[in-house]
């Protein structure tokens, strides 16, 4: 996702997965007890095989406590623009095709990630829009590459993955009702399809605290994966944890 740029990096990845493992490789959470280590020449992939939820938060990687909460106090209103705008760019980052617990958690990490971008009032945008345009953050939005839309408002509502509008509408529900974050971090990405430089920079520490709190999701043997953290450069920035204030009369679709 963020700064996703195309790189021979799945090509230099040798794994080396026995029997057991590839019947229990399944990314999206994590218990204690199912955590499967793959091989790999990079390091720091893991494997997991649980579909239960993250583990908290370990105490390095809690969301901060010396920023006021999100916007008002402890909550954070969505516009009816922000919530399709939320939803489209979900949709372009998820994989609808994953057994469903395992796009469920993709699809609330994502969405998550989005808003506490807005939340924490640290990347110079105070619209969702405005967040996932700018330039790199989502690469189907705002990148340069070929396949990009260009902006948010380019991308047709009939591109949005039906399942993944329903997994992002349902958690919006479930957060205005009080249901706590799936995600308090700031920076997510898919090693697999991610630049050495970004890897380098970032990447890495994101997959490292990732792999420490179990917020991984997706499935490994389809590289379908994302790892979710706070960047070096925003750890510290994130926001008091929030609950979500929908406009008056919004239902799913």
């Amino acid at each position: 996702m963020y700064s996703l740029f195309i790189s021979s990096f799945s090509s230099r990845r040798s794994f080396i997965v026995g029997a057991a493992v590839l019947t229990s490789i399944m990314t999206g959470c994590t218990s204690t007890d199912a955590l499967t280590r793959v091989t790999t020449t990079e390091p720091h992939l893991v494997a997991t095989s649980s579909t239960t939820g993250p583990r908290p938060y370990a105490a390095n990687s809690s969301p901060a406590t010396g920023k006021p909460g999100a916007r008002d106090g402890n909550t954070l209103a969505l516009t009816d623009k922000e919530i399709l705008d939320l939803i489209k760019t979900t949709s372009t980052e998820v994989d609808a095709s994953l057994p469903e617990a395992q796009r469920v958690l993709m699809s609330r990490a994502v969405a998550d990630t989005i808003l506490n971008r807005k939340a924490c009032d640290c990347f110079g945008a105070s619209t969702i829009t405005d967040i996932v345009n700018q330039p790199w953050q989502f690469s189907a939005i705002s990148s340069n590459l070929p396949y990009a839309y260009g902006t948010v408002d380019k991308m047709p509502i009939s591109a949005i993955k039906p399942l993944v509008r329903k997994d992002v509408e349902a958690w919006l529900a479930d957060r205005a009702n009080g249901t706590p974050a799936q995600e308090y971090g700031l920076n997510f990405l898919n090693p697999y399809h991610s630049g050495a430089s970004a890897l380098s920079s970032w990447g890495w520490e994101v997959v490292r605290q990732a792999e420490a709190n179990g917020h991984v999701y997706g499935d490994i043997r389809r590289r379908s994966v994302h790892y979710h953290g706070t960047a070096p450069g925003h750890r510290g920035k994130e926001s008091k944890p929030y609950t979500i204030v929908l406009p008056q009369g919004w239902k799913p679709h």
